[in-house]
């Protein structure tokens, strides 16, 4: 469906703030889990090319409060429970969960992580879609994040990718630091679907653990 100018609005495709990811806080475990409005995820797995995934070698974890390693990563979540986060503040209670990358050994150096949340089919087509989400980058040995969104066709396959984001290094200086918002419209031909994607190299130690929060993609139609 494709309405017109005058009444188009953002309409949200997903969010989600992974309250219901299973904690894991090894360096080697892959917790799946079922995200909200319908949409997909899948670990270990990015958009790569405008047709085409890849694969890292780690997946992204999921916490509250603290990371078990210090000197890196929040000590809480970014406050969502009721929605998209209207500001950075952190909360250390259990209900305020994040995913991050566990960048202890043998996590480092330049180990990838990666997930994906997407949904093809999101029921309308659009020029324009806007990618929300709150991060965290709290240790000397942060490494570099590449966020990338995809586009889908008509047939619902996967047909162009952009670089939403990038950066190398640390953003915050202390755990208790507020989560940044990072906040990007894409403009299409076309586009039937969304899919966003984090794909992280470690840095030089295990004070690397990056930090994703209160994700929201929304679409214009």
């Amino acid at each position: 469906m494709q309405l017109s100018a005058a009444s188009a609005s953002w309409n949200i495709i997903f969010f989600e703030n992974f309250s219901n990811v299973p904690t894991s806080t090894s360096t080697t475990g892959c917790p799946s889990w079922t995200p909200n409005n319908s949409a997909s995820s899948q670990q270990q797995v990015y958009f790569a090319s405008n047709t085409g995934t890849s694969v890292a070698t780690r997946c992204w974890q999921c916490d509250t409060a603290n990371t078990p390693s210090s000197s890196t990563g929040p000590n809480g979540g970014v406050v969502d429970a009721n929605g998209y986060a209207d500001s950075g503040v952190l909360n250390t209670g259990a209900a305020y969960r994040y995913m991050y990358c566990e960048a202890s050994s043998p996590n480092y150096p330049t180990v990838s992580f990666a997930f994906r949340v997407f949904k093809p089919n999101m029921g309308g087509n659009t020029t324009q879609s806007r990618y929300k989400y709150w991060y965290h980058a709290y240790g000397s040995a942060i490494g570099t994040i590449t966020v990338t969104a995809a586009q889908y066709n008509s047939g619902y396959s996967q047909a162009s990718i952009s670089t939403v984001d990038t950066f190398t290094g640390q953003r915050q200086f202390a755990a208790s630091d507020d989560w940044y918002e990072r906040s990007t419209t894409v403009t299409y031909s076309t586009t039937y679907g969304v899919g966003i994607s984090f794909y992280y190299v470690s840095g030089t130690n295990y004070t690397g653990d990056i930090a994703i929060d209160s994700l929201q993609v929304e679409a214009f139609f």
